[in-house]
């Protein structure tokens, strides 16, 4: 069929030349030559000659320069550029690129393969400067330098990140004295372990830094280490949960041993009978001295250093510092009537408890937040059904006191002005049996802030909010991770800090830091200072200071990217706020919330009847009132080999390299590429990493005999989310 339609092309061609001859339009004669016709013959077969020989040269010059030049542009670009190229196909709904790389195996590496951090060769990322997608195996060469030394020999430590709260240097700025909090009478204080070094070959980090952040990366949390004073390997006759028991090595193959290798001494503290609201109460009157007075919470005391001091050159005295008192922090746990809480969910919420309130203090109390979901239980009116409902809720008994209800008919109430648009909400309406789902505008999931706002409201004492949810876990100690955003964010300046909260730092392309910050720099000047101007907004902060030292109104653990352009379902959902205003947002909820922010956001809503998606609102606030919004780029792990200059560009993909403003951008229908990562709401891996870590199984039977081969899994500090029952 082919050569048949290249003869019929060619027989065509052949009679329309033919055709054209006979027709051929009448053209004027050529002048006669001058010369003799043997020098005019000549003259034109060496014409000839060598303009062909002129033309064949020319010819090759070019053809050379175009290989070089692309061959110089394939090596510039190399395979990050490629596969760019190849996913612009991805982004039209075709196989999703990035499950082609291979997947990463030395997370799963146990205890007997330890080696010090620093001879640490990882699997992925390559050191700055490899090949995209290459990296050390970790099965040699620099790492087993350090493994016998370290798995002979090495046992587990006591993690303790608090300050020395009795150190004359600590004495000397902050008011009043620590007094150790207690457990119960007769119980045992809980403690976190930790081994020193890493199993060979652990992967770092693809985005941010624990370096950055100040977190500690050169110890590694097993298991029971982590979780084991919070019940978790020993029986219910002990105060424990009664799951994976923690043998002391008598089985056989000696997996777990109480000597050598992943052996220490188990602490067992008896949980049975904790109230857990009368401690943390007991722990901040106890501590009263070290914090600011009800009647003063929700004012944030900013003492600012100047990036540029200027000195005067006269030696002035000393003026005694006036000693600060710390500002008060509230942890509020989201969840809902129904949910299925797990033993690993028990013991997460009494490390947090533990950690974050009673071991510091009361530097931090911890709530839960329930939301009623049945709209008709008249829980306000009569406190025998709120009871009732709560007992009901499926929450263990030993949280119920820390516990305050809501529901979304109280939410109406409150926010009356904020008119409900689920009849007529357009692009981020999705698709159900029926056509569309229709949210409500004060529903949990368009208004998640709103029972914030009001718990702030009420509580006027605390500084802060964390807005935390049931389903993240972290591997490390939650003192060290909360302790150490605060002082990070603090010490961020003003100047580009909103350009860098909407990049993904990505240590193997972008180096340090410092490196990361000066090319965002060079991206744009276009530098938000203070409040951007919206139609009827009235900004609390309309000259916000400059230098560093500002407490953070808003942290968040992803890129606060501009909407706009992009393809995120949920960019224009709006209420009250002219048509098209400015705005950020930063996917997943989980957050910490200045009280000056939260009531910002109330009185919009209250006050103005505006309103925004839930993971819009904050940053959306804080960047009309000129508030200080922190992206903090904590260490988020992949679970494949991607090219790093690939991954690079593909998650940092909007406008000028940032991760918003165009529909390339990586949030909206790009999001998958967030499934093989340790930290997004619709994550696959982080689930299968934790269940590996905490159970020893990777889900196949028998699979933990071969996974605990070089022993327990132990893995650096990590935000994980969402963990599943």
């Amino acid at each position: 069929m082919h050569n048949a339609s290249v003869s019929s092309t060619t027989s065509t061609t052949s009679t329309t030349s033919s055709s054209s001859s006979t027709h051929r339009p009448h053209r004027r004669p050529p002048r006669p030559s001058r010369l003799p016709p043997l020098l005019t013959s000549l003259l034109a077969r060496t014409h000839h000659i060598i303009f062909t020989r002129f033309s064949l040269i020319l010819v090759l010059l070019f053809i050379s320069t175009v290989l070089v030049v692309g061959t110089s542009l394939y090596h510039m670009t190399g395979a990050s550029s490629r596969l760019l190229e190849a996913n612009n196909k991805l982004f039209a709904g075709e196989e999703r690129l990035w499950r082609r790389f291979p997947k990463l195996k030395k997370y799963y590496a146990g205890l007997y393969t330890q080696v010090m951090d620093k001879w640490n060769v990882p699997e992925f990322p390559p050191r700055r400067g490899g090949i995209g997608g290459g990296g050390g195996g970790g099965d040699g060469g620099e790492g087993g330098g350090g493994r016998g030394e370290l798995a002979a020999t090495k046992k587990s430590r006591v993690f303790e990140p608090y300050p020395a709260y009795e150190s004359k240097s600590y004495q000397e700025v902050w008011e009043g004295a620590y007094v150790q909090c207690s457990f119960g009478e007769g119980r045992a204080r809980p403690e976190v372990r930790v081994f020193e070094g890493v199993p060979e070959g652990m992967p770092e980090p693809a985005f941010g830094s624990h370096q950055v952040l100040g977190l500690q990366s050169d110890v590694c949390f097993d298991r029971y280490g982590r979780l084991g004073s919070y019940g978790y390997g020993y029986m219910p006759d002990e105060g424990g949960l009664g799951v994976a028991v923690f043998n002391g090595g008598e089985r056989e193959k000696t997996v777990e041993t109480a000597h050598g290798v992943g052996g220490f001494p188990l602490r067992k503290v008896d949980w049975r009978g904790v109230d857990w609201r009368m401690l943390q109460d007991e722990c901040g009157e106890l501590n009263k001295a070290r914090f600011k007075d009800a009647k003063e919470g929700g004012k944030l005391t900013i003492e600012l250093k100047p990036q540029n001091r200027k000195r005067d050159g006269k030696q002035k005295k000393k003026k005694k510092k006036k000693k600060k008192k710390l500002p008060r922090n509230a942890v509020l746990l989201r969840t809902y009537t129904g949910y299925k809480y797990t033993l690993n969910d028990v013991a997460n919420l009494r490390s947090l408890i533990s950690e974050l309130s009673l071991l510091s203090g009361g530097e931090y109390t911890v709530h839960i937040l329930l939301h009623v979901r049945n709209k008709r239980l008249e829980i306000w009116d009569d406190p025998n059904v709120y009871r009732e409902t709560l007992t009901k809720s499926g929450l263990p008994r030993e949280f119920w006191n820390l516990t305050e209800l809501w529901n979304e008919p109280l939410m109406e109430q409150i926010y009356a002005r904020v008119p409900d648009t689920s009849a007529n909400w357009r692009g981020a309406t999705l698709p159900d049996d029926k056509g569309f789902l229709r949210l409500p505008q004060h529903g949990v999931y368009r208004s998640t802030f709103m029972p914030v706002q009001w718990f702030s409201q009420r509580h006027s004492q605390y500084d802060f909010v964390w807005n935390w949810e049931m389903d993240i876990r972290y591997t490390g100690h939650w003192y060290h991770l909360f302790s150490q955003l605060d002082l990070w964010t603090e010490k961020q300046p003003r100047r580009g800090l909103w350009e860098r909260n909407s990049r993904f730092y990505v240590p193997a392309v972008h180096g340090d830091w410092d490196e990361f910050v000066a090319s965002t720099a060079a991206i744009t000047n276009n530098t938000i200072f203070g409040p951007v101007p919206v139609e009827g907004v009235t900004p609390i902060l309309p000259n916000p200071p400059m230098g560093e030292g500002e407490p953070a109104d808003l942290i968040t653990f992803n890129p606060l990217f501009d909407p706009h352009g992009t393809t995120w379902i949920l960019r224009d959902d709006t209420t009250g706020y002219p048509a098209d205003p400015p705005r950020r947002a930063a996917i997943i909820t989980a957050s910490r919330l200045s009280r000056r922010l939260l009531t910002a956001m109330h009185k919009e809503n209250v006050e103005n009847g505006r309103a925004m998606f839930s993971e819009m609102f904050p940053a959306t606030a804080a960047l009309h009132h000129g508030l200080k919004a922190v992206f903090a780029p904590h260490p988020v792990y992949m679970d494949r080999r991607w090219p790093v200059g690939f991954m690079e560009k593909m998650f940092n993909d909007g406008v000028d390299g940032f991760t918003g403003g165009r529909k390339e951008s990586v949030f909206g229908k790009r999001e998958h590429n967030f499934r093989g990562g340790t930290w997004y709401y619709n994550a696959h891996f982080p689930a299968e990493l934790y269940k590996a870590w905490v159970t020893g199984s990777k889900g196949k039977e028998g699979e933990i005999d071969r996974l605990e081969r070089g022993g327990r899994m132990c893995l650096k500090a990590m935000l994980l989310h969402p963990i599943k029952s």
